[in-house]
Order: C-alpha cells, then sequence, then structure tokens
C-alpha cells in the first residue's frame, strides 16, 4: 500500500517503477503528495493523480528548455513510472469486465487502447510489451463478446438489430477478427423460423419503458391531462416449460430483483379549481412476464407495475392511494426472429380490436376524462436478451 505519512491528510507514495514489477521505489526526499484520505484509492482517482502529475512533469521540462537549462536526467525514468503505474492502477482493473460485459467494452475499449497508442509513442513498446499484448488480448476477447451478444439468438436481416450484427462485424474486423467468422451473413447463424433455440434459454434480461400522454375534456366542461411513464430493466428467469409453453417471469412480489421507476402528473380541471394525482417514489408491485408459444413461435408479454400515488383535490387536501401507472399486453408478437423486441403505439384496451395488443391503466380523475373525448395510445418499447445455457 502507499506509505502514509504526515498528519493522516495526504499520502506519500512512490512511483511504481517498470524494472521492479510493483515494488515502490523514488526518492525518499521528493515523495509524490496526494491530497485528502490516505484510504484505498479508486482507479479514477489514480486516473487524475497520475495525469496531473505528467502534465507537470512534461511542464517543467518544457520551461527548462525554454530557459536554457538542463533537462531532469531522470525524465525518461520518471515518465516509465508514471506509465507503469497507470496500467496497474487505472488499465489492468478493467480489463476483465471488458473482456465480459459488451457495454462496458465499448465505454472504455478506447481508454485502454490509448494507453497502448501511447506507449508506442513513446517508444517504449518494446519495455512494455507484455502489457501492450495484455490490452490487445482483452480488446478482442471483449469485441468477440460483443459479437456472441449480437448474433443471439440468431440473425434476422429484417430486423433493426441486424444493424447491430453488421456494426461487431465491423469492429471485430477491424482489430484484426477473421472475415469468414465475423460475417453478418454466415448461413450457420440466420433465423430458421423456429422457435428450437428456446430449448437453451435459462433466462431473458429485459429493459422496458412505457409512455402515457394524453388530454381531454367532458361533457361538462372538464378537462383531463395524463401524463404517466415507467421503466423497468430486470432478469425474467425461466418459470415455466410444460409441452409448447414456456414462461419467464419476474415480480417484486415473488423476491424477484427488479430495477424500476415511475412517473406520474395527472391533472383534472374544472370551474371549481383543480385535482392532481401525482406519484410518491412508493411502488408496491412490478410484474413483468413473457409467455412463448412454440408450436405457433410467438409469445405474449405483460409489464404491470402499481405505485403508491397521492391526488390532492381543489381545497388542497391529499388523499394518498395504489394506482397502475400502466400495463402493457403484448399479444402474438413473432419469436422466429432475432429480433425480440419493438417500440410500439398501444391503443387503449377499452379501444383496442380483440386479439390485438393493448395498454390499460388505473383511474383517477383525469383520466376518466378521457373515456370519453379518447383514451389515446400508449408508448411502449421493450427488448428482450435471451441468456443462452453455456
Amino acid at each position: 500500500p502507499p506509505i502514509v505519512a504526515g498528519d493522516g491528510t495526504s499520502v506519500s507514495f512512490h512511483l511504481m517503477h517498470f524494472s521492479d514489477h510493483g515494488g515502490f521505489t523514488g526518492s525518499e526526499v521528493d515523495p509524490i503528495i496526494i491530497t485528502d484520505s490516505p484510504g484505498d484509492f479508486m482507479p479514477k482517482d489514480w486516473e487524475a493523480q497520475l495525469a496531473q502529475m505528467m502534465a507537470e512533469l512534461l511542464a517543467k521540462e518544457r520551461e527548462a528548455q525554454l530557459a536554457g537549462e538542463e533537462g531532469d536526467p531522470d525524465l525518461n525514468e520518471k515518465i516509465e513510472a508514471i506509465v507503469n503505474t497507470f496500467f496497474i492502477k487505472v488499465i489492468a482493473p478493467m480489463l476483465p469486465r471488458i473482456m465480459s460485459d459488451c457495454s462496458y467494452a465499448e465505454a472504455n475499449v478506447s481508454k485502454v487502447l490509448s494507453w497502448a497508442r501511447n506507449v508506442i509513442l513513446l517508444g517504449m513498446d518494446e519495455a512494455f510489451s507484455k502489457e501492450v499484448q495484455t490490452v490487445m488480448d482483452a480488446t478482442v476477447a471483449g469485441a468477440h463478446n460483443c459479437w456472441l451478444e449480437a448474433i443471439e439468438p440468431c440473425v434476422d436481416q429484417a430486423s433493426p438489430t441486424f444493424a447491430r450484427v453488421v456494426q461487431m462485424a465491423r469492429m471485430n474486423q477491424l482489430i484484426g477478427g477473421s472475415p469468414d467468422v465475423y460475417d453478418p451473413w454466415r448461413e450457420d447463424i440466420q433465423c430458421d423460423g423456429t422457435c428450437d433455440w428456446l430449448d437453451d434459454v435459462t433466462a431473458l434480461n429485459l429493459e422496458y419503458s412505457f409512455s402515457w400522454q394524453q388530454s381531454g375534456s367532458d361533457e361538462y366542461g372538464g378537462s383531463g391531462d395524463v401524463d404517466r411513464s415507467w421503466n423497468a430493466q430486470a432478469a425474467l428467469p425461466l418459470s415455466q416449460k410444460y409441452d409448447t409453453t414456456i414462461q419467464f417471469r419476474a415480480s417484486t412480489d415473488s423476491g424477484d430483483p427488479v430495477t424500476a421507476s415511475y412517473h406520474v402528473d395527472d391533472v383534472y380541471t374544472s370551474e371549481y379549481g383543480s385535482r392532481t394525482t401525482t406519484g410518491i417514489d412508493e411502488i408496491n408491485r412490478v410484474s413483468l412476464s413473457v409467455t412463448f408459444d412454440t408450436s405457433a413461435c410467438t409469445y405474449d408479454a405483460s409489464f404491470h407495475i402499481e405505485v403508491r400515488a397521492v391526488t390532492t383535490d381543489e381545497q388542497g387536501t391529499p388523499s394518498e392511494h395504489n394506482l397502475t401507472v400502466g400495463t402493457a399486453n403484448i399479444k402474438d408478437h413473432s419469436a422466429a426472429s432475432g429480433s425480440l423486441g419493438e417500440t410500439a403505439s398501444l391503443p387503449h384496451q377499452q379501444e383496442a380490436a380483440d386479439g390485438s395488443s393493448y395498454f390499460s391503466n388505473g383511474w383517477d380523475d383525469a383520466a376518466h376524462v378521457l373515456i370519453q373525448s379518447g383514451l389515446g395510445t400508449a408508448n411502449v418499447s421493450w427488448i428482450l436478451e435471451p441468456v443462452m445455457d453455456p
């Protein structure tokens, strides 16, 4: 660990020199000082401190050159030490997650590659050849993992997700991957119109959003403005597998981990004033289910949330109650393609055709007005990512 010095409000430490492979070396007379807590530092803390140290080191060298003075004879050694410490404290901890988490890889691979590129520009690629190779290996593994995610469960060239497949193919080819392997049109990865791939699925990762905004008036001169939305992310584990039915389900009632948030801002206005209904950031229940019919290769889905809300009447008196923000019921969606998601505008249950997808809602004064003037549509979006048996 760093060497704690002074009054406990700062930390003195010496840069890790490459030749010492992790040993602390440097000047006891002139240590590097990091202000704040002497506890463990996060990678971003190290990154900021080391970047500042490098900038100060180079600035002093430029000042010496401009003044016609001799530069620091240990400049190269100090730069090498900073580069090495940056790898150990910032770059190396990122590499395992880059290899296994595609979203993290896409957000951070440029940083690790930038470190490797700077090593080469500094002429230190021979000294850091092992570390540079470790970075490249992790980048290749991360890109391959993104490719595998993009082609699961299969590739549907007519789906909007095909653009993602092409993107991942190009990325892998750019870093040296074989065009024969990373080929979006490979016959063996194309969807075949069946649901056989479901046999290997153990869970579905869901990202879902719901939005309903609608205004209207009634015959008594009252007006209603409804503004509701909610979002959820969850892993839906396999809950039922019988004959041609395969169901994946997650519910807060069952203790399943679900991340959700919501917004409610409904206003009913009449000649007597306004009544408002708003959320109070308390969720009672979230239920998310997807049920496949393998005989037809389709699925139904239901996404539901019930929350606590408060209605404030014309006199300013609040009243708490339960409220269903909105429930989406998806009917007979094709599962034969590689696209297990969609963005859709759903009609209300009272206005939808028999057998079609629809949304429903909990009622307040503003929503009741819309029964006369029209309940409109809700915009919903869902993405289902299959989790396959290894």
